[in-house]
């Protein structure tokens, strides 16, 4: 799928909250799966939008840039004849295609979660009313933002796992669960770190999403509470009450 210059004026470059975001726009839009000959396709496009910027400070641009950088490796590789390469150099092109695969599933979660504020939960039945605690209840110093970028620092310090054998297909977790795990590390431990929480050293999207709609609900009726002292800094969770058993919390 090639680019003309009209195209470039017709999207507002503002809109895009960083390089991956843009990329990810130019991969779904020419309809391509998220793969190293996908990003060498789109990567003259990436280039002119990346020429395009003009409202944007030095700092910003430079991500831009570093990524424009790996795109046109990527591409030259892909057109000259490849060379034998040491085991222990990196491979740039593999590691910013999970980058952007793990950008995508937060991209969608976060959309997943947004709607569901909007919609106020108008599905969910009212939770009843718990009794005062004499723990005083901290406030949420915390947005989804936040939770994601915290997530995806995480990520990059993770390696693609490279099982040899099949695998049986991962449980699917419940919120129920979730909130049976809370209880549970309460018991062993005043306060974990909602990374703790996941049940995976890969987690899926689903994963993700299950566990912190379950903290929030904990949160909501102020069974628990979260704080984090450093802009995407570890989320710590503490107990501010008993959690009955009866807890439900709706799928």
């Amino acid at each position: 799928m090639l680019i003309d210059a009209h195209d470039i004026y017709t999207i507002r470059l503002d809109q895009f909250e960083g390089p991956l975001d843009l990329l990810l726009h130019l991969i779904e839009r020419a309809e391509l799966d998220i793969t190293t000959i996908a990003l060498a396709h789109v990567a003259d496009q990436y280039l002119r939008y990346v020429r395009a910027m003009t409202d944007r400070n030095a700092g910003q641009m430079s991500s831009f840039v570093f990524v424009a950088s790996r795109l046109l490796v990527m591409k030259s590789r892909a057109i000259l004849p490849q060379t034998p390469t040491s085991a222990s150099e990196p491979d740039e092109s593999v590691d910013l295609v999970r980058q952007l695969r793990e950008y995508q599933q937060f991209k969608e979660a976060a959309a997943f979660l947004r709607v569901r504020d909007q919609m106020g939960l108008q599905h969910f039945a009212k939770a009843p009313s718990l009794p005062n605690t004499s723990v005083a209840s901290m406030p949420l110093r915390m947005t989804l933002d936040d939770l994601l970028g915290v997530w995806q620092m995480r990520m990059k310090l993770v390696d693609d796992p490279a099982p040899t054998i099949p695998l049986p297909a991962p449980k699917i977790l419940t919120v129920g669960d979730v909130v049976t795990s809370i209880r549970e590390r309460f018991l062993r431990m005043p306060r974990f770190s909602f990374l703790e929480l996941l049940p995976r050293s890969q987690p899926t999207r689903v994963d993700v999403v299950v566990s912190l709609w379950a903290v929030l609900e904990m949160i909501k009726r102020r069974v628990i509470v979260a704080h984090q002292d450093d802009i995407f800094g570890p989320i710590t969770i503490e107990q501010a009450a008993d959690i009955p058993t009866t807890l439900q919390i709706e799928d």
